[in-house]
């Protein structure tokens, strides 16, 4: 995998209110296909998301919004194209600087809810690769084409000891050396 294309697209985050703005972001082909290569998939067709941008009370900004996909990539098993439809949710919190972050003593993780604030570098938020991010956590690692089976023996183990790179361990085994009898 090659290094990811930049995808940038830049929001000021001074002009983020309390009242929600609705960002639509449409990834063209051109770096779609980009994209595409450097994840080592076959293709990119569709790439959006609407993301959702307001600012609460104590100044955190929030993201709510949807990412839709369509990727291609080559089935694990026997290589053929598989197409993934990806429709994930996108919500993320965001403050502006160290200061703004609350102080945690320990930070315990709680797979129920959101993630705490990142913390912002400067008075822009870039959408582009908050989107790529998501798709990236939408595509299967392991996808299989419909009816694609692994082999039931894909190292050709005929299942005798004698076969294994362990078989030499079998002498170990049979003399009482192992660990059974610790």
């Amino acid at each position: 995998m090659s290094a990811l294309p930049v995808i940038s697209r830049p929001v000021e985050i001074a002009t983020v209110g309390a009242e929600q703005s609705v960002a639509r972001i449409e990834i063209g082909a051109e770096e779609r296909n980009a994209l595409a290569a450097a994840l080592g998939l076959v293709d990119i067709p569709a790439l959006s998301a609407e993301i959702g941008l307001s600012r609460d009370r104590s100044g955190t900004i929030d993201l709510d919004g949807r990412l839709s996909a369509e990727v291609v990539q080559n089935c694990v098993v026997s290589l053929e194209q598989v197409r993934q439809t990806i429709d994930e949710p996108i919500r993320l919190s965001f403050v502006e600087s160290a200061r703004d972050a609350r102080p945690v003593a320990a930070v315990d993780i709680v797979p129920t809810e959101d993630d705490p604030p990142e913390i912002l570098d400067g008075p822009i938020l870039d959408l582009g690769p908050i989107v790529v991010e998501q798709l990236l956590l939408g595509i299967d690692p392991y996808p299989r084409a419909l009816g694609a089976a692994p082999p039931d023996n894909p190292a050709g183990d005929t299942g005798a000891i004698g076969d294994s790179p362990f078989s030499v361990l079998a002498p170990l085994i049979g003399s009482g050396r192992g660990g059974a009898d610790r």
